[in-house]
């Protein structure tokens, strides 16, 4: 019984101790890249891309069309460790956002982006 007891104690110290010494990254912003905003393009293969934040762990992508305030179809929402995600797209217009997220912040959705395939 000790022993569980100790084990539990060590076991949410130690936990405690890597959440606190994270960064929180809740303040800062995720600088997307690629396609640019209010691109027009004939490519359905596109790789979505933005810049590294220090101390994130993961990205949450979300790409839906047309946009996020009237959405009629959610195409992708996955969480990464990369900086970058493929998708084949049909014709259509889009918009995307990521945030980025550590085990203890995350930051808010970055301003979403147009994309139209032709």
């Amino acid at each position: 019984m000790r022993n569980s007891i100790a084990f539990i104690i060590v076991f949410l110290l130690l936990t405690s101790c890597e959440e606190a010494l994270e960064t929180p990254i809740d303040t800062y912003n995720v600088t997307l890249l690629a396609p640019a905003n209010n691109v027009v393009s004939d490519e359905t293969d596109q790789t979505f891309y933005w810049e590294k934040l220090d101390n994130a762990t993961q990205y949450q992508l979300q790409v839906v069309t047309p946009k996020f305030d009237s959405i009629v179809k959610l195409i992708v929402d996955t969480t990464i460790s990369a900086n970058q995600f493929t998708q084949i797209l049909e014709q259509g217009s889009f918009q995307w956002r990521v945030k980025a997220q550590n085990n203890s912040t995350t930051t808010s959705f970055s301003q979403a982006w147009n994309l139209t395939i032709q």
